[in-house]
């Protein structure tokens, strides 16, 4: 088996095939794309953006989780789906999203969990917080070290979040 990753545009170029399996990663609320003529599919939503172990401190993973943020437990349909043997059966796995980023964070893992060969789109910058979750989802938990800087997002993000609680509690 191969694993290659692409870009929503670049796979939509590609002819279908029964004997490849698909991961197909969108925005939450977009809409969905047909996955006729393909082996196995399996639909993940979440945005393209990287974090770290401050944000969860700061919010907390149901709060990142109703951001549409990539959180630990979206990591166990994946691996289902991966070790299932439908799956490992076909001749190819492809992994695609609009920019590539998670794309290519699932697709390394993917790569790695199956043991096979990996190709990557031309000019991809892989989702680091996707990948490290998927390879620890303990990741970012408080007893553990942050594989991840803290970003100026996460920082700003917290701020925000404890502004507001201040805020509705002066309006009551």
């Amino acid at each position: 088996m191969q694993v290659r990753c692409f870009t929503t545009e670049a796979l939509e170029r590609e002819l279908p095939c029964e004997r490849v399996a698909v991961v197909a990663i969108a925005d939450p609320g977009s809409v969905r794309r047909s996955a006729d003529q393909w082996g196995p599919v399996l639909n993940m939503r979440f945005f393209d953006l990287e974090w770290d172990a401050a944000r969860v401190g700061a919010e907390g993973w149901r709060w990142l989780e109703q951001d549409g943020l990539f959180v630990p437990s979206m990591g166990t349909p994946l691996r289902r789906f991966l070790d299932c043997d439908v799956v490992r059966e076909c001749d190819a796995l492809w992994v695609h999203c609009d920019s590539g980023g998670r794309a290519a964070a699932v697709g390394r893992y993917a790569s790695e969990r199956l043991e096979c060969e990996l190709e990557e789109g031309d000019g991809f910058h892989m989702n680091d917080t996707v990948y490290a979750l998927l390879c620890d989802p303990r990741a970012f938990d408080a007893d553990s070290k942050p594989t991840l800087a803290p970003t100026l997002f996460a920082q700003i993000a917290g701020a925000v979040r404890q502004l507001r609680g201040t805020w509705a509690s002066r309006v009551r």
